[in-house]
């Protein structure tokens, strides 16, 4: 194979978790080169997650009109950042099962499947369920069943 750039894994994982725009496109592009650039491109795109709330709080702080804020009014932040922090306290601080961790890396990676099938579709889930609620609840039961 020819090869216009000699990166070494940890420059491709920089280069790719640190300017691709979405987790399933860091996901899909580096482990399409390889496991280990995958796993350290997606680190690093998690990073650059992990750090929006931090960087939302301080921001918030910097543009303020006025300095009669609340300390709570700087951590307002959207339900899935709380959700992000809360997901990361939890994992650092308790051990996780090994078969809890296996199940949730297989569901990741169904549900991101799903999902960048989903958006390459332009499928809306809003109107698939008003069409059909009936038979999508029946395959969501159908599917939680297997597991």
């Amino acid at each position: 194979m020819l090869t216009l750039f000699h990166f070494s894994t940890t420059e491709i994982s920089l280069l790719l978790g640190g300017t691709l725009h979405s987790v399933g496109n860091v996901a899909g592009a580096a482990f399409a080169i390889s496991p280990e650039v995958g796993e350290q491109a997606l680190t690093i795109k998690l990073a650059r997650v992990a750090l929006l709330s931090p960087g939302l709080i301080f921001f918030s702080y910097l543009t303020q009109e006025s300095k009669s804020k609340s300390w709570k009014d700087y951590l307002q932040l959207p339900w899935y950042l709380w959700g992000f922090i809360i997901i990361t306290i939890l994992v650092s601080t308790i051990k996780i099962p090994e078969n809890v961790v296996a199940f949730s890396d297989m569901m990741a990676k169904i549900l991101l499947t799903i999902a960048m099938t989903a958006i390459g579709l332009k499928v809306s889930f809003s109107s698939l369920i008003s069409s059909g609620k009936k038979d999508f609840l029946w395959f969501f039961n159908f599917f939680f069943k297997l597991f």
